[in-house]
């Protein structure tokens, strides 16, 4: 149990780490590759830096009784990343649906009318198309937009996932 409750405490380091970071770096785009680093150079530091308790005092992950729990100790990290992930690009990505409720929020309340003033087209197009091509899954050639083949990989895995799920078309 100590196991799982140190690797919650390491998790929660890490993220207070890249949250410090991102104050600290004022940075505008997003800051992933840096808590990936900062969550591994955590989950090594744990690894390499365990003290072995004596023999005959605690659990040592050493022994073979110990390794189930020591090992989906570290796996349970390794999950806790892209979690942290998902919530922190939600977080930080302006999605129309966050932006409607920011603006009704701060409105106290507002008609379709007054929604669809504030949230236009080139509010949802645009930072998405821009993204695509900043990202190069997408090419602007002429006066269309075309897939690159990594774009062409990315859309057959979201469709392929669809299908598994079942689920509808999303945004």
């Amino acid at each position: 149990m100590s196991e799982i409750l140190s690797i919650f405490l390491l998790f929660i380091v890490s993220v207070f780490l890249h949250v410090f970071w991102c104050r600290a770096r004022k940075a505008k785009d997003l800051q992933i590759r840096p808590f990936l680093f900062l969550a591994i150079g955590v989950i090594l530091l744990y690894i390499f830096l365990k003290p072995a308790p004596p023999d005959g005092i605690g659990s040592s992950p050493m022994k073979a009784s110990n390794a189930p729990v020591y090992f989906s100790s570290l796996m349970l990290y390794v999950l806790l990343i892209p979690t942290y992930l998902i919530f922190y690009f939600g977080m930080n990505v302006e999605s129309p649906s966050r932006r409607i409720l920011v603006e009704v929020e701060g409105a106290g309340q507002m008609t379709y009318e007054e929604i669809s003033a504030v949230i236009d087209n080139d509010l949802i197009i645009s930072p998405r198309l821009n993204d695509l091509l900043k990202h190069g899954y997408l090419t602007f050639e002429g006066d269309a937009y075309r897939l690159t083949p990594s774009g062409m990989r990315v859309a057959q895995i979201l469709d392929l996932y669809q299908r598994i799920t079942g689920r509808e078309m999303g945004g």
